[in-house]
């Protein structure tokens, strides 16, 4: 799956992104994708959207943001390789998921070996610097 979206054209139609959004979360709601590759899909849609330079609908915003958070405080991260949490992080960064990144402050950087909790650590810090802190505009640097 995750092949197919890497294979997508980098600028989309926002109704179209928001169609592979919820694909997507269709596909894991109804178990037709594993987390790993679920991950690094969201990654390539987020890619997508965030080239888009507006925000995700609200709704559906939220939707993912709390699937996110969840896989997180469930520590789900622990099943998955460096690239599929490398594609959380940037799916929450893309996204400007609030509630994904409060989780990341939480004793769940703790409970991950040294490469993830390296990955949250340098994901946190460059948050603070590009977004001002502000996760939740993605396109912080820009104005």
């Amino acid at each position: 799956m995750s092949e197919y979206y890497r294979g997508l054209p980098d600028y989309l139609p926002v109704d179209e992104i928001k169609n592979h959004f919820l694909n997507l979360l269709v596909a894991l709601e109804n178990q037709e994708t594993d987390l790993e590759d679920f991950c690094k899909s969201m990654a390539q849609v987020a890619d997508r959207q965030w080239h888009t330079y507006e925000l995700l609908e609200t709704e559906l915003r939220s939707r993912i943001d709390t699937i996110m958070a969840n896989m997180l405080m469930q520590k789900v991260v622990d099943q998955l390789s460096i690239y599929a949490f490398r594609g959380i992080l940037f799916t929450i960064g893309s996204l400007g998921l609030r509630e994904s990144y409060d989780v990341l402050g939480t004793s769940l950087i703790q409970s991950v070996d040294n490469k993830k909790k390296k990955e949250i650590e340098e994901f946190v810090r460059e948050t603070k610097v590009l977004h001002n802190g502000d996760i939740e505009d993605p396109y912080y640097t820009l104005r």
